[in-house]
């Protein structure tokens, strides 16, 4: 994988520089590609450009100083004609969230780079009486050359499972897509009203489930409206979820108390249908022949290295 400083003539760009030459000056592709341009050009720029204060620690940009003096650095010619430089490429190691799809025949690993959400898995835990929420992504998944299909092992899924916080007694319930209608209901404010099908909007909401969001925060989720694209700024939803942050994002903890949750399924006449638990087994497996789509908010990018 490659990344770029895309301005070396910026402090916060040589400063970037700097970090990766003095540890390993080998990661940058001109050192390895044109090492002439490297020696002559790159090393005697931050040799005799180089500026230090009184206490012996550089400052400013040598790169930014050669500018001023002499225009843009160039790639080294006899007669300094060369191409200009304004960025630099290097080798970054750090590869990230990835799924490994190199065919067998091939000489540089192919990996597809996702960090979008796949899915959320919704638990019930019985000792604290909440709901618990995991959320895979794409780049979960590992691809299996034999069915074409993309899967996760039940290994990484229980690793998973643990770091997002899902208590091993606790009960699987059912599995969110983007776009999944849930609805969820207020305990303890349907019994205050005995649960009156005319006070329904106090104690029971619709909403279409996003995504499993805020990492750093444990069983949170991004909810958008039933009925339309986007929750008005501060719109007040049911009183344990509170008011929709002022630019109209609503962004949840489904681990509370006094709450039940259903998954909620519409046939081809509008009927509605509320799933408590679903029955099947938990799937494992992302079915999609030939190659990944976009469907679901799936932006994947592949990349040879």
């Amino acid at each position: 994988m490659l990344g770029k400083i895309k301005d070396i003539y910026s402090q916060a760009g040589y400063d970037t520089f700097r970090k990766k030459y003095d540890k390993d000056k080998a990661v940058f592709l001109m050192y390895q590609k044109d090492p002439e341009t490297w020696e002559k050009v790159i090393e005697v720029i931050l040799r005799d450009y180089k500026e230090l204060d009184d206490k012996g620690k550089e400052i400013g940009n040598p790169f930014e100083r050669y500018k001023v003096k002499n225009g843009f650095v160039r790639k080294y010619s006899r007669k300094n004609k060369g191409t200009e430089i304004k960025s630099l490429k290097y080798y970054d190691n750090k590869l990230g969230n990835h799924i490994d799809i190199t065919p067998d025949n091939s000489k540089h690993s192919v990996v597809l780079q996702s960090i979008n959400p796949w899915r959320a898995d919704l638990y019930f835990n019985p000792e604290t009486t909440k709901y618990e929420l995991m959320g895979l992504k794409y780049a979960d998944l590992s691809f299996e050359k034999g069915t074409g299909n993309y899967s996760i092992s039940q290994e990484k899924y229980d690793e998973i499972k643990e770091r997002e916080g899902i208590s091993s007694t606790s009960e699987f319930k059912f599995t969110l897509y983007k776009n999944d209608l849930i609805l969820v209901k207020d305990i303890e404010a349907g019994r205050k009203l005995n649960f009156d099908k005319n006070k329904e909007i106090e104690f029971q909401q619709l909403f279409r489930f996003l995504s499993r969001t805020m990492p750093n925060q444990k069983h949170y989720a991004e909810l958008k409206p039933y009925d339309k694209a986007k929750f008005d700024g501060g719109q007040p939803l049911l009183t344990i979820f509170g008011n929709v942050a002022k630019g109209g994002q609503c962004l949840k903890s489904l681990n509370k108390f006094n709450i039940s949750i259903y998954k909620v399924k519409t046939d081809i006449l509008g009927h509605k249908y509320y799933i408590k638990k679903k029955v099947t087994n938990l799937n494992l497996i992302l079915r999609i022949k030939s190659k990944i789509s976009s469907k679901r908010g799936c932006n994947i990018f592949v990349n040879a290295i």
